[in-house]
């Protein structure tokens, strides 16, 4: 499945409360400009079973969660 979802809101909060109930969840997710904020953030989504899809070579991983049935969530 696909999610596309606007970019309304806290989507710290919601990609965490989507990846407590479906533990197959992947976020597709820009890298940010403080390393010690991305570092953070990505402990986050781990934390919270979401697993994070980095702009860059994405394409294959994208694949990947779409043949095991998995869930890719983006933010537009």
């Amino acid at each position: 499945m696909i999610a596309v979802l606007a970019h309304f809101g806290n989507w710290e909060l919601l990609a965490a409360m989507f990846g407590a109930r479906y533990k197959e969840l992947n976020v597709f997710s820009g890298r940010l400009h403080n390393p010690l904020v991305e570092k953070w953030m990505l402990g986050k989504k781990k934390k919270n079973e979401c697993d994070p899809v980095l702009r860059g070579r994405c394409a294959q991983k994208m694949l990947t969660v779409l043949k095991q049935n998995g869930i890719l969530a983006m933010a537009h």
